[in-house]
């Protein structure tokens, strides 16, 4: 690693940070996600600082101030024993270096504590770098998929791993 990495859940308080890393993400890896650069740029400073209202759950991996890596995950009220891991992406020049895998592992401990029994997130069907890192860390295909949001054309193929059995 370039610099020795800091993992830290997001405060109220990181709402720039939060808002720099997601546009960035967004526009070095338009096809990994869900939303678009041209939708979230013009969300107002509230709209980020709503993001990370208390309750908000978001972790970073910084190099020194730099947040070089974000991760984030919430409860749907229908599922409440699974956790959604949204938002994952790692700075290109930081890639390769376990970042990634070790943001998950913080939703994972946060996600355990909480009694959560697994985690779910997806990856664009475009997206095969994705598909493999979550395999690595144990995930599996569901079988579920949906079109993006941003192209219908381009479905969000649905993983999950169990991280606690009931």
């Amino acid at each position: 690693m370039k610099n020795e990495i800091i993992f830290r859940k997001a405060q109220d308080s990181d709402w720039k940070k939060y808002k720099d890393i997601r546009l960035a993400a967004l526009l070095d890896s338009p096809d990994a996600f869900g939303s678009s650069y041209e939708k979230e740029s013009k969300l107002t400073d509230d709209d980020w600082k709503n993001f990370l209202k208390k309750g908000s759950n978001f972790y970073f991996a910084f190099d020194k101030e730099q947040p070089v890596g974000l991760i984030g995950y919430f409860t749907k009220s229908d599922q409440p024993d699974s956790r959604y891991i949204v938002s994952m992406w790692v700075h290109f020049e930081y890639r390769n270096q376990s970042i990634g895998q070790i943001l998950v592992e913080n939703v994972v401990l946060a996600a355990t504590q909480e009694d959560a029994h697994s985690l779910i997130t997806g990856y664009a069907s475009s997206n095969s770098r994705a598909k493999d890192f979550y395999i690595k860390l144990g995930f599996k295909e569901t079988g579920r998929s949906i079109p993006l949001e941003r192209d219908p054309h381009v479905q969000e193929i649905e993983m999950i791993k169990i991280i606690q059995e009931n």
